[in-house]
């Protein structure tokens, strides 16, 4: 879901020199930033996914020698949940001697009206 923290898992291999890897998504280079990061064992962080991550993700370890590909991993990020609250406050003019004043709150979720 949108917000949530993600973690992509690879597992490159072993090597000399040690591979170097990367990740692509939907065959472009992914784009490491604050939000998207690589950790030391390979694998890709979202500290928080957004509707624009989804995508088919690839885990590339790469060296002098070779370089070996993951299977496409699907990642498709659902939006958020968003909850709106409504808090209605009615006004009634009533004339009378001594001035008098009400307050009214509606409350939706345990459908009620209290004064206040």
């Amino acid at each position: 879901m949108a917000g949530d923290r993600v973690v992509l898992e690879c597992s490159p291999p072993k090597g000399r020199p040690e591979p170097t890897v990367s990740w692509r998504k939907d065959r472009q280079k992914v784009e490491l930033n604050s939000r998207v990061t690589i950790d030391t064992r390979g694998n890709l962080i979202f500290k928080s996914v957004e509707a624009s991550d989804t995508g088919s993700y690839v885990c590339i370890a790469t060296n002098p020698v070779g370089q070996k590909k993951t299977k496409a991993v699907r990642l498709k990020v659902t939006g958020m949940l968003t909850v709106l609250f409504l808090i209605l406050i009615l006004f009634c003019l009533i004339n009378t001697a001594p001035i008098i004043d009400f307050k009214y709150l509606y409350n939706k979720f345990m459908n009620e009206i209290k004064m206040i």
